[in-house]
């Protein structure tokens, strides 16, 4: 009877197996919450460097575009004659002074931005032997419902032109836009590539822009976009640049 009891007994109680169970699920809850951590983490400072890099190449491009926005000169015989093309800026979100504080939601469909590229008309003259028209390009920044902002740019402004009660008036020669004007469409070519691109960049929550007077006039665009993944923290990235407007372009803020 003795040496039974002195047998070893193999397996395990009801007790020591809960009791394992719980130790083991409390350790697999806790790999998991650090493994769902991390891929927050992760999956967080992606978007971010995708969406600031985005925004990036976007802001360039109007950089570019703002920094080359001027007027329609025409070199005639024996004068030179020029037609101011403003920069339009909607007022809703443009103030004065270096930074951007006007900031709105992109929420619903409207216009931002208007702006005008051209190249001189030049007539035959004794410093010209042949006639070259002048070309015109306009762009403009529209923002959009569910947070996109969609960037045009055009050779023709009879198509699709600025609402009439936006007041941008100056955007294209008062001579017109055709083969009959003194401006022409200016071809799509890698320098005024045309483009109308609903989903230019998506995201956006606010948008803002500023301008500043002086020797040669200058607009900082600031754009906020966030992340809107459900389960996931909100992470937001901002980005803005500074563009100088050549020497004779000014700004107009529109309604």
């Amino acid at each position: 009877m003795r040496e039974k009891m002195r047998k070893r007994r193999f397996g395990f109680t009801l007790v020591e197996i809960l009791v394992a169970a719980g130790v083991l699920s409390i350790f697999f809850v806790g790999v998991f919450n650090i493994y769902r951590s991390g891929s927050n983490v992760f999956r967080s400072g992606n978007w971010r460097m995708v969406t600031q890099k985005k925004l990036q190449l976007a802001l360039q491009q109007i950089r570019e575009d703002i920094e080359r926005a001027n007027g329609a000169t025409s070199f005639l015989a024996d004068s030179v004659a020029s037609e101011p093309l403003p920069l339009y800026l909607s007022k809703d979100c443009t103030v004065a002074g270096a930074e951007p504080t006007l900031l709105i939601g992109i929420t619903s469909p409207k216009m931002l931005m208007y702006g005008s590229i051209t190249t001189p008309n030049t007539e035959a003259s004794t410093i010209a032997t042949t006639r070259v028209k002048g070309t015109w390009m306009g762009f403009a920044l529209y923002c959009g419902a569910n947070g996109f902002l969609r960037y045009v740019r055009k050779n023709d402004p009879d198509t699709e032109p600025p609402p009439v009660g936006d007041n941008i008036t100056n955007y294209k020669p008062s001579s017109g836009v055709g083969p009959s004007a003194s401006f022409t469409q200016a071809v799509s070519d890698p320098a005024h590539k045309m483009m109308d691109n609903n989903e230019f960049v998506d995201g956006v929550t606010q948008i803002g822009f500023a301008y500043q007077v002086g020797d040669r006039n200058a607009v900082t665009i600031l754009v906020e976009c966030s992340s809107s993944t459900p389960g996931q923290p909100v992470s937001t990235v901002r980005e803005q640049v500074v563009a100088k407007l050549l020497t004779g372009t000014n700004v107009i803020l529109f309604p």
